[in-house]
């Protein structure tokens, strides 16, 4: 294991399932069935695989699925499949915490019932997918869960891929529309991952770049390079600027914003199209929370003071579509941060509850039309 990380991602057998495409399609494909070799998330978020379950942790440990949960999330996330959509998704996974199914996390449905039901899919990267929780505990389940004790049937389809920014989302939802009945809702869950894959390319001077993005980018182009696509051939695909020096944490949100914003444009358009209403929701991160609201090693000082400049600019230049949950998890004085960004199931469930409070009229206007 890289003690000193930079990327998001295990080592991932990247395999491409649907047979050769011509062109450009039959080149990124070919090139991607070679292993990739990134960063585990675990990792990259602060924690060595040992550190991972046998040291003390304050947010984790009296979580009935804990360790066991960790260990599951931990071997899911290292089977990582190219997609032509998204980049990459991860692959089948079954276990007793943790159940993947053809992209589709299992989720907690309200019982049979002659009620009106109200089809939701939910998209996000590795929180709201519902790291370190068990597939009952994870906040799609709890949010549908907290609507049934209000009278209110939501069927959540939880799309969420670890590591995933909206941008992938919105592609995944326009693809999903072209082979499915569209649902009543769309919620997208979003904030950190599109905020620390700026982070990481501003690393590389890259800071101003708001192209298209995703945790495994750098891969993909060495995997073109070592298919006889020089460098330059990949730089021609690509739209944006020279490399240059780091820039500051104000100026990476207003970048990363420009995009987010993009994203929302797009997905609003296409929801619009298929009758769906999207709902963007920006997610609570430690930085913005109260420092005993993690764990003592969630956050290492010199992230604290980059994340505590960069995430305010952000939230400053949310459109006005955005619901901000930033703030959901302020009021907690225990750890429910394990790290940056995900939490317990507890600190799922408080945010849960606030989703399901501050958006009670728009779900209880989707249960009468469904």
């Amino acid at each position: 294991v890289d003690p000193t990380p930079t990327r998001a991602f295990a080592r991932l057998t990247v395999r491409d399932s649907r047979g050769a495409r011509r062109g450009a399609r039959r080149l990124v494909a070919g090139a991607l069935t070679l292993t990739l070799v990134v960063t585990p998330i675990y990792v990259f978020l602060g924690d060595s695989i040992s550190a991972v379950f046998e040291s003390e942790d304050q947010a984790m440990d009296g979580q009935p699925s804990w360790p066991e949960v960790g260990q599951e999330t931990n071997d899911f996330a290292t089977q990582g499949v190219f997609d032509a959509t998204t980049v990459y998704r991860f692959a089948d996974y079954a276990g007793d915490w943790v159940n993947e199914r053809g992209g589709v996390r299992r989720t907690w449905h309200p019982p049979a019932c002659t009620c009106r039901r109200v089809r939701v899919w939910w998209f996000g990267g590795s929180a709201a997918w519902g790291w370190y929780q068990s597939d009952l505990h994870t906040l799609p389940s709890q949010i549908a869960r907290e609507a049934w004790k209000r009278g209110i049937a939501l069927d959540i389809t939880n799309y969420a891929m670890p590591g995933w920014v909206l941008g992938q989302e919105v592609r995944k939802f326009a693809q999903l529309t072209t082979t499915q009945d569209a649902p009543d809702l769309a919620m997208f869950y979003d904030g950190g991952n599109d905020l620390n894959t700026q982070k990481d390319r501003n690393k590389d001077g890259r800071g101003s770049d708001e192209s298209e993005i995703s945790f495994a980018e750098h891969e993909v182009a060495q995997a073109l390079a070592h298919q006889g696509v020089s460098w330059d051939t990949v730089r021609s695909m690509q739209s944006r600027p020279d490399v240059g020096t780091p820039t500051l944490p104000d100026q990476v949100a207003l970048h990363a914003m420009n995009r987010y914003r993009r994203g929302i444009d797009l997905a609003t358009r296409f929801a619009s199209v298929v009758g769906t209403t999207p709902m963007f929701l920006w997610q609570p991160l430690l930085p913005s929370a109260s420092p005993a609201a993690g764990n003592p090693d969630a956050i290492s000082p010199g992230d604290q003071t980059f994340w505590a400049r960069m995430f305010p600019a952000a939230k400053a230049q949310l459109p006005a579509s955005v619901v901000d949950f930033s703030d959901a998890l302020d009021a907690v004085q225990h750890p429910v941060f394990k790290d940056i960004w995900h939490t317990n199931e507890r600190g799922a469930d408080i945010v849960a509850r606030a989703i399901v409070d501050r958006l009670a009229t728009q779900l209880a206007a989707a249960h009468r039309r469904s």
